[in-house]
C-alpha cells in the first residue's frame, strides 16, 4: 500500500536523515533540469517532422471536400460529416457537442489545422463551409504555455480565440452581458465556447482566481485532444478505430490493476483506509466531471 508523506515529514526527520533527504533533492532537481532539457529537444523534433504530414493532410483535405474522388464513382464526391463524425466519437470532444445546434453548424466544418508556434505554443484552425449559424469562414483559438518548466510540458499561460459574427437569430453560446439570442440560464453549453477560453485575471479573489487557473487547464486540454489525437488519426476517429483501441487499452489497465488487488492481502483497517481514498477519488474524479460537463456555460 501506498505511503503519502505531508510537505512538513522532511521537517520531522532527524537531522542527519534531513541531511541526506535534501541532498536526495538536489540530485532530483539536477535531474528535471536535464529531463526538461530532453523534452525541448524531443518537442523541436517533432515539429520537424510534423511538417512533413501538411501534404498528407492536404491530400486528406482534397478527398473530404471532394476535391479529389479515388473512386471515380458518379455518386456526390466527399465524405459527409467527416469532422463532426470524427469529433463525436472522440470520448472527450464529443461530450462537448450538443444534439441540436453544434450538430448542424458543425456539418459544415470542412477542415481542421494545427499550426505549431514557437516552443509548445499552437494554433487550432476551424474552416466552415457557408452555414446558417455565423458569417465567419474560419475560427481560430491560440494556446500559449509558460516558457520556463520542469517535467514533460510547460504549464498553460494563456489561451485566445476569434470573435465568432453569429448572423440574427442563430446564435449557439450563452449571454455574457450582451444582447445575444441564448440566454446563460436557458444554455446547455456549446461547442462553441470553445472559442472564448478562460481569461485568468492577474489580480482579484485568490479563490477565483484558482478556479480560472483549473478551467484555463481544462481549455487547455481539451485543445490538446484536437493537436495530439484527432487531427493527427482524424480517419481512425471519423471509422471509430482509434475509439476502440483507446477503450481496449482501458480495459487492460482495468485487468491488471483488478489482478493486482487480488493478489494483494490487505487487514480490515487498511480495506477501510483504501476505500475512504478510493472513495476521495472518485469525488474528485466526478467533481472533475460536473467541472467539464459545465466548463461551457462558466464566465469568461
Amino acid at each position: 500500500m501506498a505511503i503519502y508523506q505531508s510537505p512538513l515529514f522532511v521537517d520531522s526527520l532527524p537531522p542527519h536523515l534531513c541531511t541526506r533527504v535534501a541532498q536526495l533533492q538536489d540530485l532530483q532537481r539536477q535531474q528535471d533540469i536535464i529531463h526538461t532539457k530532453l523534452q525541448r529537444e524531443i518537442q523541436a523534433l517533432r515539429k520537424k517532422y510534423w511538417l512533413q504530414y501538411n501534404p498528407l493532410y492536404q491530400q486528406r483535405f482534397e478527398i473530404i471536400t471532394g476535391h479529389t474522388d479515388p473512386s471515380h464513382s458518379h455518386e456526390p464526391p466527399g465524405i459527409p460529416d467527416f469532422w463532426l463524425t470524427a469529433m463525436k466519437n472522440h470520448p472527450d470532444i464529443g461530450m462537448r457537442i450538443n444534439e441540436d445546434g453544434d450538430e448542424r453548424a458543425l456539418k459544415s466544418l470542412t477542415n481542421i489545422q494545427v499550426e505549431h508556434l514557437e516552443d509548445f505554443d499552437f494554433t487550432l484552425l476551424f474552416h466552415f463551409a457557408p452555414n446558417e449559424f455565423f458569417s465567419n469562414s474560419a475560427l481560430q483559438a491560440t494556446f500559449c504555455y509558460q516558457k520556463e518548466f520542469t517535467g514533460n510540458r510547460p504549464d498553460p499561460l494563456e489561451a485566445k480565440g476569434d470573435h465568432i459574427d453569429w448572423k440574427p437569430g442563430k446564435q449557439l453560446t450563452a449571454n455574457r452581458g450582451g444582447n445575444t439570442d441564448v440566454d446563460e440560464e436557458d444554455a446547455s453549453g456549446s461547442f462553441f465556447d470553445f472559442f472564448s477560453p478562460t481569461a485568468v485575471p492577474a489580480e482579484g479573489d485568490e479563490e477565483e482566481r484558482e478556479e480560472r487557473e483549473f478551467l484555463l487547464w481544462m481549455d487547455f486540454e481539451f485543445a490538446e485532444h484536437f493537436q495530439r489525437e484527432l487531427v493527427p488519426r482524424a480517419v481512425e476517429w471519423y471509422t471509430g478505430d482509434a475509439r476502440s483501441e483507446d477503450e481496449g487499452e482501458d480495459e487492460d489497465k482495468n485487468e491488471d490493476e483488478d489482478s493486482e488487488d487480488d493478489s494483494v492481502e490487505v487487514s480490515e483497517d487498511d480495506s477501510e483506509d483504501e476505500e475512504d481514498a478510493e472513495n476521495s477519488d472518485d469525488a474528485s474524479r466526478q467533481h472533475r466531471k460536473r467541472q467539464q460537463l459545465q466548463m461551457p456555460q462558466r464566465q469568461r
